[in-house]
């Protein structure tokens, strides 16, 4: 065992790949899984005086034998071969380096027996040395009833009793019946037995002399005797004993992976302790058990198998007591979520952890980005232009919308896709919206050089229902919108022409409407063919007609980094791509198992078919292939030679079928043949597949998605098969690129259609039944539309705001990722699109590798973002050059952003009220900074929020300082949810040389019923002080190192209820001196960290010069541990963040007087300096620190306690005690 002041880190994770019981009243897996879901009464005390005679296969022993050896031999059997049904074929390869470990507390049930009846002559001549028994006339009849009983529950003692009583025998049963190589050993440390033998197991597949570990415990020992012993260690509890097998099999994560054995637990450490684990999760199990039954040796195992079962994603820890007096065993294990399946689990590979390599060696070319709403002030930059000018033709599917029109121009012509209620001379229906009718239309009117869009989204295709439902007037809308953009498009070559297109009512629920994308997409394609005219489509949420007009008169003088843009209230927002690599920690579990259920729409080619290969590689799932191709109806000569022979019969086949007369030209003889080799394509994807993923298990079913009522024929076939969908991949596109005036428009509606059609009909088909999560496949080319593109990007750009649409108001787990060009596959399929996209350097070449990695890493992240791009450099700058400033301007604004004011809720003269929600997923730094377990801001960063929130009052000063800085509460953020609190800035002294704003941050306590019970609580307060120029320089002298002694951070230790990890350990060689305490700031950040670029406070270097400050030893061995209370100064010398400090180059010592801990004097007396040392060159200081004792930690051991016991300790040190 290892104690905690010596606990030892595994260097590789073992793992738990399999488990079994054998437990009387619980005959199978099956019955024991129910009775721990609550369906079934619970397990019985006993096998009964016999316990059942096993078949011989199972034992290889005479019946003579197995009557009488003790029946733990016989139960740990009865395991081991339950337990390698599970793991049979790593079991058999791993048997000349496997052990078996099995925890077991006491004398065996046949030793308590066998000592019965070997003694009956020694119980009767103590019986009868008493006179009062032996005079009695009962005595005689009572022993002649114990000695039947003695008898009865144990044959004569044989050659076989001895062996067959001792508990070493029970582990090398197993071993010698399954030729297992390696050590057997049973191990008896009272209830704790079991711990142990995973404490030792663990030590030897550490020290790779095993691969594998057959750890358990067990008790047959249920007798009176063992009851009243049980008594005698449990008190008051009072117990029963009772029997039961429990087996584990043990390996290292590295080999379970190999092996590819499924992963339901891993061993985190076993330690002995004398106090309890403070977890709350905690198990407790032994003589603090308050169980009817104990399994005494086998304590603890029953816990195990509940939390493998259960599996709840986080860490459980079984706490075993001894008797009174007695060290306490802990054994951790974190469980990874649970499968739909008894007990299931893996997690998720380690390669698709890592975030830097594909491959070891191959660093990832593609970097992932999400889309965001940014709010974008209006620069004006050229003259307003009228929404409704001369020679304007005017497009809309609600023509109720022009009754609110005035002054309108007398040539403007309108063309609906709704009946009118008043027809003119030059306002027309189109019922049928094609090229013939719009060409007449315009050609009766003429040439226009303005073209207008208008339409309210909402009241066109009201949400949520549209997204199931086709809005065909809006469709035709767009239609026609194409058709009038290709008729005019010379027109719009011209200088001062302009398409602007004005959607009213298009944030419903705050959120873009989910047709956002498919006009959007259009315009951005259209707007790089059409360069000289201004081009640009205005979403907003006003209703009103005349607001929308002002609005987007208004739009037209401004700058824009895209041709759409969104007005949301008195707010106006561009979409933005940010830079969002997912952190996949350690023991990820993975949300794709064996038993989910996957649906892909045509997933049998391309760059799917190459994703679910590997999938099927990995989590051996269950997938449906929805294609348009019917390769069932291919005969079986379509599927035989090779490909290379196969693609030699083209011309053999063009002849063939020209020779048959049937009407078809060669272009459709190549289509068809084309079609056949793609059959050949999907049925090889289909066999490795189902190589991977097993027999059975792959399914193609043909169905063309444009077709609503077959493909929810399809649908409802898979999901009364299968009763749910946890993943549906939504791929389905064709593509073929045309400028505008040379694209037919029955292609464009085809391509657009697969895209937007098939979302809704696969939307329509589900409606019952929604997949756990739904991913749609779409492009770069929608995000930033590309000539020839308006078909391909508006699908595309669709895909995106209808999942953003659902993801966000409806929260269903859906997302589209934008995919750059893949290197051999997908578009590049095409050898001319493949040439074309080698020798363009706009594009980063995917390889199959590396988008498999990111998929794997998409699909299984905890929670998903609803729209996110992969790209490389090279898209990057095609997007900069196609919308100039788009990532320039970001990031510059970006730098000069405040990351912590969200919202603000109040302006007054002086006075501004912020909102900021602290949220894990984009705070993850917090994670890394944990008070007593909770993610918790560190006390200096009030000054970063202070100082943003200040400066807001007091642009173009300098912070130069903090005062007076209270620190009232903890600010907690819960892994579960975000937390919204309030800033408070107002100015209270303004001079010519320094203005002072207090700052406070508070929250309001909520009711679970919705009353307000506390209003701006307070968890901090703080004075800003500005300058226009900062004090000094200051110089420090640095100390000589004569008479120092080195001591650790208190805070790093894991044991600290204030515990550091990541950035936050920032300090080394930390040390006392004569004249005080210094330490080395020591960080590595990059430049452009998502976080801490954003900052103008160096808070970590203030965090780690404020812990500076604590350090100091008490009685020789313990180190106080302080959490702030208050500041009096903060100094600042430069306006500089930890990513300008960070790094090797810039070295920066920390100095603290004096001597005494800042949790001991507070008046006037502590001073503390950060300090570069190349030129001694002050950085910061902190003046006059108070901090609360929250304890102390050994300096050796990271034995943690609180201030009363480190007196009590002291006491009796002073008494000659050790402490």
């Amino acid at each position: 065992m290892l104690h905690e002041k010596h606990k030892k880190d595994y260097k590789e994770q073992i793992v738990i790949v399999g488990w079994s019981t054998h437990i009387p009243g619980l005959a199978s897996r099956e019955i024991l899984l129910d009775w721990i879901d609550g369906k079934r009464q619970g397990p019985e005390q006993s096998f009964g005086d016999y316990y059942p005679q096993p078949p011989f296969e199972k034992v290889r022993m005479p019946s003579s034998t197995i009557r009488t050896i003790d029946r733990c031999q016989l139960m740990i059997l009865e395991c081991a071969h339950s337990l390698r049904q599970q793991i049979n074929n790593f079991w058999d390869a791993s048997r000349r380096q496997t052990g078996v470990f099995v925890g077991h507390m006491g004398i065996t049930r046949n030793a308590v027996l066998y000592n019965n009846r070997v003694y009956l002559d020694d119980i009767k001549r103590t019986l009868y040395s008493n006179p009062k028994l032996s005079d009695s006339a009962l005595m005689a009849t009572l022993f002649e009833q114990f000695e039947q009983e003695v008898k009865r529950l144990v044959p004569a003692a044989n050659e076989d009793s001895n062996p067959g009583e001792m508990p070493n025998i029970i582990p090398a049963r197993v071993a010698n019946y399954f030729d297992l190589k390696g050590p057997n050993m049973t191990l008896d440390t009272g209830f704790s037995s079991m711990l142990s033998a995973f404490e030792v197991a663990c030590r030897y597949l550490q020290a790779q002399e095993l691969e594998l570990a057959l750890v358990g415990g067990i008790n047959g020992n249920s007798t009176p005797e063992m009851r009243y012993l049980l008594h005698t260690l449990t008190g008051p509890t009072n117990p029963m004993p009772a029997e039961g097998a429990f087996l584990f099999a043990l390996t290292t994560q590295t080999l379970a992976q190999k092996a590819d054995l499924p992963i339901l637990g891993y061993v985190n450490d076993c330690t002995i302790s004398a106090h309890a684990s403070t977890d709350p999760s905690s198990v407790l199990c032994g003589s603090a058990s308050t169980n009817t039954y104990n399994y005494l040796g086998a304590e603890g195992a029953l816990a195990i198998v509940q939390a493998l079962h259960k599996g709840a994603n986080e860490k459980i820890t079984i706490t075993c007591h001894n008797a009174i007096d007695m060290p306490i065993v802990n054994l951790t294990l974190t469980v990874p979520g649970t499968n739909t399946s008894h007990g299931e689990t893996i997690p998720l590979p380690p390669r698709f952890l890592q975030d830097q390599e594909y491959e070891p060696g191959k660093t990832l070319q593609i970097q992932r980005y999400i889309h965001e709403m940014e709010e974008l002030p209006i620069e004006q930059i050229r003259p307003s232009m009228a929404f409704l000018p001369e020679r304007c033709i005017l497009l809309t599917d609600q023509p109720a919308l022009l009754e609110q029109l005035t002054n309108i121009p007398t040539d403007m012509t309108v063309l609906s896709t709704r009946p009118l209620a008043t027809p003119s001379r030059n306002w027309f229906y189109l019922p049928d919206v094609t090229p013939k009718a719009v060409q007449q239309y315009i050609s009766q009117q003429g040439t226009f050089t303005h073209v207008r869009v208008l339409t309210d989204l909402n009241l066109s295709a009201p949400t949520p229902a549209c997204l199931a439902a086709l809005p065909t007037a809006l469709v035709a809308l767009h239609d026609l919108t194409f058709l009038v953009l290709q008729q005019c498009y010379e027109a719009l070559k011209e200088e001062q022409s302009s398409c602007i297109a004005l959607f009213l009512n298009a944030l419903p629920d705050k959120t873009p409407h989910p047709f956002t994308g498919l006009f959007g997409g259009l315009i951005k394609s259209i707007y790089h063919e059409l360069p000289g005219c201004l081009m640009y489509g205005l979403f907003t949420d006003t209703i009103h007609m005349h607001k929308g007009i002002q609005q987007a008169e208004q739009e037209s003088t401004a700058r824009r980094f895209l041709p759409i843009i969104f007005y949301q209230g008195r707010s106006r927002k561009t979409t933005r791509l940010k830079d969002a690599m997912i952190n996949l920690p350690e023991q990820t579990p993975a949300r794709l198992k064996s038993d989910s259920v996957i649906v892909a729409v045509a997933g049998a080619r391309g760059i799917t078919a190459e994703l679910l290969k590997a999938v099927a590689q990995y989590f051996q799932p269950r997938l449906y292939l929805i294609g348009s191709n019917p390769i069932d109806l291919h005969s079986a000569e379509i599927f035989a030679g090779s490909d290379p022979e196969f693609a030699k019969q083209r011309s053999t086949y063009i002849r063939q079928q020209q020779a048959s007369k049937s009407g078809k030209n060669v272009s459709m003889i190549n289509k068809e043949f084309q079609l056949l080799l793609n059959a050949r394509i999907a049925q090889s994807n289909i066999t490795a597949m189902s190589d991977f993923s097993g027999a059975g298990k792959v399914h193609y079913l043909s169905c063309d998605v444009t077709d609503q009522d077959k493909l929810t024929a399809v649908m409802n076939q898979i999901i009364q098969a299968e009763g749910h969908i946890d993943l549906l991949i939504n791929a389905a596109g064709l593509n073929s690129s045309a400028s505008i005036e040379m694209k037919n428009f029955d292609e464009f509606r085809k391509i657009r259609d697969v895209k937007m059609r098939g979302y809704l009909n696969l939307k329509h088909a589900l409606r019952d039944c929604p997949p756990r999560m739904w991913c749609n496949f779409g492009s770069l080319l929608g995000v930033m539309g590309q000539p020839g593109e308006a078909d391909y990007a508006a699908g595309n750009s669709f895909l995106s705001s209808a999942a953003t649409y659902s993801h966000q108001v409806l929260n269903a787990d859906e997302f589209t990722i934008d995919w750059t060009f893949w290197k051999s596959i997908g578009l590049a399929a095409n050898p001319l699109t493949r040439a074309y996209l080698e020798n363009f350097e706009g594009y980063t070449a995917l390889t199959n590798e590396e988008g498999i990695h990111h998929f794997i890493r998409e699909v299984n992240q905890p929670a998903h973002d609803p729209a996110l791009l992969l790209m490389g450099a090279a898209e990057k700058r095609t997007i900069e050059g196609y919308f100039p400033g788009f990532f320039s301007q970001q990031n510059e604004r970006q730098k000069s952003s405040s990351f912590y004011l969200d919202k603000v809720l109040m302006v007054q003269p002086d006075e501004m009220v912020f909102e900021h929600v602290f949220d894990l997923t984009k705070e993850d730094y917090l994670n890394h900074h944990r008070v007593d377990g909770h993610a918790t801001l560190p006390g200096t960063f009030v000054t970063e929020i202070a100082a943003e929130a200040a400066a807001q009052l007091v642009p173009d000063w300098h912070v130069v300082g903090f005062e007076d800085a209270m620190f009232g509460s903890f600010l907690r953020v819960p892994q579960e949810k975000a937390v919204a609190k309030k800033i408070h800035a107002r100015v209270i002294d303004r001079s010519a040389e320094q203005i002072i704003v207090l700052v406070r941050i508070t929250t309001d306590i909520m009711a679970p019923n919705g009353m307000m019970l506390t209003k701006d609580k307070l968890h901090f307060q703080i004075k800003v002080i500005f300058s226009q120029h900062f004090a000094g320089p200051f110089y420090w002298e640095a100390w000589n190192s004569a008479g120092e002694q080195a001591v650790p951070d208190p805070y790093h230790f894991p044991t600290s209820p204030v515990h550091l990890t990541g950035m936050f350990v920032a300090t080394t060689n930390t040390r006392l001196h004569p004249m005080g305490k210094r330490a080395t700031y020591s960080l590595a950040l990059p430049a452009d960290h998502p976080v801490f670029s954003h900052f103008r406070v160096p808070c970590i270097l203030l965090d780690g010069l404020a812990r500076s400050g604590v350090l100091n030893l008490i009685d020789e061995n313990y180190l106080p541990l302080a959490i702030p209370t208050r500041i009096r100064r903060i100094d600042l010398y430069e306006e500089v963040n930890d990513c300008q400090l960070s790094g090797p180059d810039i070295p920066i010592d920390l100095y603290a007087t004096p001597r005494a801990s800042t949790t001991e004097h507070f008046a006037d007396t502590n001073r503390l300096v950060a300090v570069r040392r190349a030129d001694g060159k002050v950085i910061a200081q902190i003046k006059d620190i108070a901090m609360a004792p929250a304890g102390y930690i050994h300096r050796i051991s990271g034995e943690f306690i609180l201030p009363d016991q480190l007196i009590q300790y002291t006491s009796n040190n002073m008494r000659g005690g050790q402490v």
